[in-house]
């Protein structure tokens, strides 16, 4: 079993490039994960899909904390601390 999974498309840092994440040190991290889930039976595409999906709740998230940290600093300057 582990032969003919090892023999499957594995998730490389080309691909994490093309659902749009930086390259860094997380890729490793990203990456080691993807291995685990691989070795599980997950093939390629469901993979990804669900790095994706992560990635984009993360960039939304960190979306949201700018959008409110701008907001905070816009009312401070209009009312004072």
């Amino acid at each position: 079993i582990y032969e003919e999974r090892m023999k499957q498309p594995e998730v490389r840092g080309a691909d994490l490039i093309g659902l749009g994440i930086k390259p860094g040190p997380h890729f490793s991290e990203i990456l080691a994960n993807a291995h685990k889930q691989h070795l599980s039976g997950q093939d390629k595409d469901t993979v990804l899909k669900g790095i994706g999906t992560v990635y984009n709740k993360q960039v939304a998230k960190a979306e949201r904390i700018v959008k409110f940290s701008e907001t905070s600093n816009q009312f401070d300057k209009n009312f004072g601390e």
